[in-house]
């Protein structure tokens, strides 16, 4: 997530929005969640695309009456993102009604799109996925544009604290969304578990090479390594519920959804846990390794095939995964959801 946040933070010229000068007869208010597209299969193939679809998708469901959501790809407006199944309305161009058109703009985008907001008086918010992008930027105007937010929205409760570290005097309109991941498709209970080892290589690639370097000196022949990639969703829970350990190479991430996938799908997670990850990195499924230690990384994937090999090594604990499924509940996620809705509508109300 965090190559495609960079790419898209250095695209030269931003898409230019403009505003119509009718005014809304229509209450019902519209929420515009900006996105950005990649190079990739299927385009946009990162956890930040997925929350940002199923938050707009949901607000659908849920608020319908008063309330619509639309995703929009300033760069490419024709873009709907093929790589996960979804019913998200796409907008297809970038014409704003500043009396019912609240934009909700990713935290990379920022300093870009902010100022035009500010400027055809649309309203707007920042949504915070990564908390350690702040440091990427350096702009003159990063406090600018998030004072003048209405609201910020946080992903995980490392990057509520990212921003209340970066931005303490606005610490009163941070809040955090939660995103909940299907268990219909991440569960263990389909398909018999292989002795495989999976890991996405689009992550911090120079460790993941190095730790299978190491790794695969030691491996028992009947154990495999299979790396995630140029896969749909579909594809990508059907390999985590076969495999037994899943390797987390996740860097600087607000809330890396890998591993909770993995875990969800029966999987022993170990690895980084990108700090984003510590709010959940609880034993027995999830191992950490201090970003970096590639020795005690490849120790620990060794002993713990070893334990399985002797049988007495990690099986699905369905505790430990309800207890996982409950911090992320479908119902947290709708309750968040609303308390942004009623945000952005006392936003218009006040106007």
């Amino acid at each position: 997530m965090k190559k495609i946040f960079n790419k898209m933070a250095k695209t030269p010229q931003p898409a230019r929005f403009s505003t119509t000068s009718c005014k809304s007869e229509s209450d019902i208010i519209n929420v515009i969640y900006l996105a950005p597209i990649s190079a990739q299969k299927g385009g946009g193939i990162s956890g930040g695309m997925k929350v940002i679809y199923r938050h707009s998708t949901l607000i659908n469901e849920l608020f319908d009456k008063t309330t619509q959501s639309a995703i929009l790809h300033a760069e490419n407006m024709s873009f709907s993102c093929k790589w996960f199944q979804h019913n998200a309305r796409i907008k297809k161009n970038m014409v704003f009604n500043p009396s019912n058109d609240f934009i909700i703009i990713p935290e990379f985008w920022a300093e870009r799109y902010a100022p035009q907001c500010k400027a055809k008086n649309i309203s707007y918010a920042i949504f915070v996925q990564g908390g350690y992008l702040f440091g990427m930027f350096n702009n003159d105007n990063t406090d600018k544009v998030y004072r003048q937010a209405e609201f910020i929205i946080t992903i995980s409760d490392d990057a509520t604290e990212c921003c209340k570290l970066a931005f303490p005097e606005m610490s009163n309109k941070i809040f955090r969304i939660h995103y909940h991941i299907d268990s219909e498709k991440f569960d263990t209970l389909q398909i018999e578990k292989q002795n495989i080892i999976t890991y996405m290589p689009r992550r911090l690639q120079k460790h993941s090479n190095i730790t299978l370097f190491f790794l695969k000196r030691h491996l028992p022949s009947h154990w495999k390594v299979t790396p995630i990639q140029d896969m749909n969703e579909l594809e990508v829970a059907n390999l985590l519920k076969q495999s037994k350990i899943f390797l987390s190479f996740s860097e600087l991430e607000g809330l890396g959804l890998p591993p909770i996938e993995a875990a969800l799908s029966g999987n022993k997670v170990i690895g980084y846990t990108g700090e984003g990850g510590k709010e959940y990195w609880n034993p027995p499924i999830f191992s950490e390794i201090m970003m970096g230690d590639i020795k005690s990384y490849v120790k620990a994937i060794l002993s713990e095939i070893d334990r399985m090999e002797q049988g007495h090594g990690y099986i699905p604990d369905q505790t430990a995964i309800n207890n996982l499924n409950t911090m992320y509940s479908a119902e947290t996620e709708k309750q968040d959801l609303q308390h942004m809705v009623t945000t952005i509508s006392d936003v218009f109300s006040s106007k």
